[in-house]
């Protein structure tokens, strides 16, 4: 039991003490309770909401502010109405939800933050309003969303934002700058188009996609950074729209590349295109280097065109391919 002299109880947000009851005296006059659902005073903040809850709740418009792990944990909640006044969802918010099928977020929504949806394994879909600025870390990972669209307003999504989630289609808003280390790995996408204004993406973004079948990246990408594509059990086909791309470590190894305009890769890391089915390849002029195992056991790969810019083959580029096989023992032709 808490005291008419408790005003702040932030404590209690932490999922240490998810499962404590609040109760307080007859005298509280700091905080109000209705319906199992915990408010300040005033009843702009919504601080917490008893894990037993289920259905349906609409949330009061006098809400401004939701609370870290607010609804954490509430099995049964299947939809919630969010005060159109609120601007951001909060830290694990709606954390292991599991029931959840549907959310209105307010037309002013600025910030989803992280973790707010996660385990939100019923939640399929989400409408994303156009005043979305940053979708932060794991914020709808391992949620049950299939598809959904980044609004023009989004400029960051963060790191593993909607990783290990069942995504199939996924639209790119054209004022998306940045998508961080492993947003998208582990999902279930099946084509991918980056648009021209994203310049960055992180380490194993796309990292074991196992339906993806092809990717366009736009002018904006010029590094396909370590793991981005790696062990994308389907992709085939790849195409950049820049004309001097750095592939870095393991960036599309494990995939079974067929086609991929190779003259605009400018740079090969370790194990860049190791295991693809590249039948043959092209190395653009002014390439200095073709990395360790950059092409390791692509064992379709016959013809090899490399330029006379290039002054080093690093160890294993080309083992186990049909070139290689085709080669005097002791002798290598370029």
């Amino acid at each position: 039991m808490l005291p008419a002299s408790a005003k702040n109880i932030d404590i209690m947000y932490s999922e240490m003490y998810s499962g404590i009851a609040l109760v307080f005296t007859q005298c509280a006059n700091n905080f109000i309770e209705e319906n199992g659902v915990l408010y300040n005073a005033t009843k702009t903040k919504l601080i917490s909401c008893a894990t037993d809850k289920v259905g349906a709740f609409q949330m009061p418009s006098s809400v401004v502010e939701i609370g870290d792990y607010a609804f954490m944990n509430c099995e049964g909640l299947t939809s919630v109405s969010i005060s159109n006044n609120v601007t951001s969802v909060a830290y694990a918010a709606f954390m292991n939800c599991t029931a959840l099928e549907k959310v209105s977020l307010p037309k002013n929504l600025v910030s989803i933050e992280k973790s707010a949806f996660y385990y939100c394994l019923n939640l399929q879909s989400i409408e994303l309003p156009n005043t979305l600025k940053s979708i932060e870390s794991t914020a709808f990972a391992s949620s049950g969303l299939a598809e959904v669209i980044i609004p023009d307003s989004v400029n960051t999504i963060s790191d593993g934002a909607f990783g290990w989630s069942e995504l199939t289609s996924i639209t790119i808003g054209n004022g998306v700058l940045t998508i961080g280390n492993s947003a998208f790995s582990n999902t279930k996408l099946r084509q991918l188009v980056i648009p021209d204004n994203v310049t960055f993406i992180g380490e194993g973004a796309f990292y074991n996609c196992e339906d993806i079948e092809s990717v366009m990246l736009g002018k904006g990408i010029s590094t396909v950074r370590k793991n981005t594509f790696q062990s994308c059990k389907k992709l085939k086909k790849v195409m950049f729209a820049n004309e001097q791309v750095t592939v870095e470590d393991w960036a599309f190894s494990y995939s079974p590349i067929e086609e991929v305009n190779m003259e605009h890769v400018k740079s090969f890391g370790l194990y860049s295109f190791s295991e693809s089915k590249l039948k043959s390849i092209s190395v653009a002029q002014g390439v200095t280097e073709i990395a360790y195992a950059a092409f390791k056991n692509s064992t379709d790969l016959g013809e090899i065109d490399v330029p006379d810019s290039v002054i080093a083959i690093g160890g294993h580029a080309f083992d186990d391919t049909e070139w290689l096989e085709k080669q005097e023992t002791g002798s290598v032709y370029l």
